[in-house]
């Protein structure tokens, strides 16, 4: 019986034989770091995200495996016109990302290769692609670090009653 994991959906299409692994989907950042001069440390600048590259690999085994991968590798074929190569693409690895990954264009199809002779007729396809997304504006520039959990907390015990006098003996709430 197979799971959700078991197909990786392009174009609404699933994929035949069995998905084995999507390798390395991820949220990629850029920074732009500025070093100071005669300084340690540096200032980070948020650059916006980069684009995901990642490789899907099927594996192929029987007769109906091979029929329908004749027609869903029509889906790997380089665009024709421009505005066209994205493609809208599923797996619970890209969903599962912070930001999910729902569209893609294919970057490299490799013809399925026949695995070693202790399987006979099992065959691997891997298949790189890469995230597609249109520009959007993004920049922030961090100031601090901040512990979200309780930043307006102070957690030594020492620290806090001295803080806490110094607000009684200033009427300061």
């Amino acid at each position: 019986m197979m799971s959700e994991e078991d197909v990786f959906y392009l174009a609404g299409e699933p994929s035949p034989g069995l998905c084995v692994s999507v390798e390395d989907p991820s949220n990629p950042r850029k920074w732009d770091q500025k070093d100071g001069t005669g300084s340690s440390g540096a200032s980070l600048v948020y650059q916006g995200d980069s684009l995901s590259d990642f490789t899907v690999t099927l594996h192929l085994w029987t007769q109906d495996h091979f029929s329908k991968w004749d027609t869903w590798k029509r889906l790997l074929v380089s665009p024709a016109r421009a505005g066209e190569g994205a493609l809208d693409a599923y797996h619970p690895r890209l969903a599962m990302l912070p930001v999910p990954i729902v569209s893609v264009v294919v970057v490299d199809p490799v013809s399925p290769k026949r695995l070693s002779p202790g399987t006979p007729g099992l065959h691997e396809v891997k298949i790189k692609l890469k995230q597609y997304r249109k520009p959007v504006p993004a920049q922030s520039k961090p100031n601090g670090s901040k512990d979200t959990s309780e930043s307006d907390v102070i957690k030594d015990p020492l620290l806090r009653s001295l803080v806490d006098k110094v607000n009684e003996l200033t009427g300061k709430k």
